[in-house]
């Protein structure tokens, strides 16, 4: 009796597809993310997508389907076109090195959503790829492989956008409206942050920035006047970075406040019991005190410091800093 080596893991490269109806199961045997390729048109060819071209009722067991229950199912359609509907129609069921693969992909197309949407909320500048990647695995998110990206990352800014220090990025628009229309548009530009305003003839020019959300809005507003082809609508820039020089300026006055505030330097006591020697004055009682202190974002952030060459600063000079200096801080690479 000849027996499968135990060294071969069966369904490994293989990604089944299947169809359930009332008569009964049906799968056929294709190859990996040859599928979702067909689906979408990028793959023609059906035979570079199908293993075999049998129709099974359980591809892991051979069980092949019986014609009768084709017949019930599909009635006198032909064995391709019956492939053809389970292709279209039938729930992919992927290995785990597949789902794996299916689920980084997605995080990638979210990360690259959000670096694109959005800017840093003190700085104003785009955000990295790679730093939005390693602050979504640390908060820990999950994809779901049944939305799409775009709704995930717009939900995911919406939920953890304070968390993570981010905003969404304005976009700047130019509105084209004759002069006789104007005064009818003046809801819509309330929406508007007004740059610059031209009269050129019998029209005017409008550029200004708004937020994202508000683009439909106004799009539709127009619709409902009955001005869209009277009225045009670009958009210049989806993506605009706010005031970086205002920002600058208004974070160098911060940490210059911060400097007047700065408490005066405690006088070192001696060390006894359970002390850290990262953080200046970090004493404790007893030992669950001493290892939860590792766990703050004051014992990380000092450590960060010291990786840089850096001093240490105390629980007083940690509690000055917000919430989102002490996050960039801690996602920056080490130089």
């Amino acid at each position: 009796m000849l027996r499968q080596p135990v060294s071969v893991v069966p369904l490994t490269n293989v990604s089944v597809v299947r169809y359930k109806s009332e008569f009964g199961r049906f799968e056929i045997a294709c190859y990996p993310n040859k599928v979702t390729n067909w689906r979408n048109g990028i793959e023609k060819d059906i035979d570079e997508v199908l293993q075999s071209k049998e129709i099974f009722k359980s591809v892991q067991k051979g069980i092949l389907a019986k014609p009768a229950d084709l017949h019930k199912a599909f009635g006198k359609s032909s064995d391709y076109e019956v492939i053809q509907t389970i292709l279209r129609d039938g729930e992919i069921q992927v290995n785990e090195l597949e789902r794996k693969s299916q689920q980084d992909s997605m995080l990638k197309d979210i990360a690259t959503i959000i670096s694109e949407k959005c800017t840093d909320k003190q700085t104003g500048r785009l955000i990295p790829f790679s730093i939005i990647m390693r602050a979504m695995e640390e908060i820990h998110i999950s994809v779901k492989p049944n939305q799409t990206a775009k709704k995930q990352a717009l939900k995911i800014i919406q939920k953890y956008g304070d968390k993570l220090g981010l905003e969404r990025a304005k976009m700047r628009i130019r509105l084209t409206c004759p002069l006789e229309h104007h005064e009818k548009i003046s809801e819509e530009l309330k929406q508007m942050e007004i740059e610059h305003t031209n009269n050129e003839g019998s029209s005017v020019i409008i550029a200004g920035l708004i937020h994202p959300e508000s683009y439909r809005s106004i799009y539709q507003s127009i619709q409902k006047l009955g001005l869209s082809d009277a009225i045009g609508l670009e958009v210049i820039d989806q993506t605009v970075q706010g005031n970086i020089e205002a920002k600058q300026k208004e974070m160098e006055e911060r940490k210059e406040e911060r400097f007047e505030q700065k408490p005066e330097p405690v006088k070192q006591k001696p060390k006894s019991g359970f002390v850290c020697n990262t953080c200046p004055n970090a004493e404790f009682a007893d030992l669950g005190d001493h290892r939860a202190h590792f766990k703050t974002n004051w014992h990380k952030f000092n450590v960060k410091r010291k990786a840089r060459s850096m001093e240490s600063i105390s629980e007083a000079e940690f509690s000055i800093l917000t919430e989102s200096e002490v996050q960039n801080f801690l996602l920056q690479k080490n130089v």
